[in-house]
């Protein structure tokens, strides 16, 4: 695995997703070696139906709510077989599924979705004092042993270039100072690199656009709140670094990063 292509994707659903035949797309186009989707909304009873549907990829490892029915959900499909796979091993995260991390020879892979605030920042508290605490931790630690790749929906828009006008969103979820002066302490206290960001400083490109508005693509009114973050010691391994808008059939669209010389 010298060269590796991961692509990430908050499919919204995979079970509706894969009757569009958006998977299909993203998977004949861009045929990642590492396939991260996030918000599976899928019941442990539901994977082997699901595992069957997916054939290009042997080796499929879902973390599923168990907090609530057609909530969150991550899941890690891979060409090659990790070494091994595990959740988060925090019981009150792991139970809406929200993490699953693979080690592969030279790196671990972290496949996150982050919990949203809500509309009406009800679960800010738990989300900045105890879950961007906790991730925090768990990067650190495996960075001690191998670099990470860590990838996902992490609701949150980093910096004003994030999103098509931060003007009045302040106070919206993933826009809060709060939720955004966390992640940019992730950042520091993690030290890991925005690859997209690394790669196109200056570049404006959404990975959301809220269904709430239904020209919100038509006029551009998008947000990146989908990130691919790798550790130092891949800066120099990062080729690429994009986001597939002309895939839908999410509210979210694809993002796809590139490695190579990884042994």
């Amino acid at each position: 695995m010298n060269s590796i292509k991961i692509a990430s994707w908050n499919v919204c659903g995979l079970r509706s997703l894969l009757k569009k035949n958006a998977l299909d797309k993203l998977i004949e186009t861009e045929n990642p070696d590492i396939l991260c989707l996030n918000e599976t909304m899928l019941q442990t009873k539901n994977v082997k139906e699901i595992d069957k549907l997916i054939p290009q990829y042997h080796y499929q490892y879902y973390a599923c709510s168990e907090a609530r029915k057609g909530y969150s959900g991550v899941a890690i499909l891979t060409k090659t077989e990790p070494i091994s796979v595990t959740t988060q091993n925090i019981e009150k995260h792991d139970r809406e599924g929200r993490t699953l991390v693979a080690e592969f020879p030279y790196f671990f892979l972290i496949s996150t979705y982050v919990p949203n605030v809500g509309a009406e920042l009800k679960r800010m508290d738990y989300r900045i004092d105890e879950w961007d605490s906790d991730i925090r931790t768990t990067l650190n630690s495996y960075q001690e042993r191998k670099p990470v790749i860590w990838c996902g929906d992490f609701n949150v828009v980093h910096e004003d270039i994030d999103i098509y006008d931060i003007r009045g969103k302040e106070c919206y979820g993933c826009c809060t100072p709060q939720e955004r002066g966390s992640f940019r302490k992730t950042l520091a206290e993690t030290r890991m690199i925005d690859t997209f960001r690394f790669l196109h400083p200056g570049e404006k490109a959404w990975s959301y656009f809220s269904r709430r508005n239904v020209k919100a693509k038509e006029k551009g009114q998008g947000w990146r709140i989908d990130y691919v973050l790798a550790s130092r010691e891949l800066e120099s391994k990062l080729t690429d670094a994009y986001t597939r808008t002309d895939i839908e059939g999410s509210d979210h669209h694809p993002i796809v990063a590139v490695f190579n010389n990884l042994d």
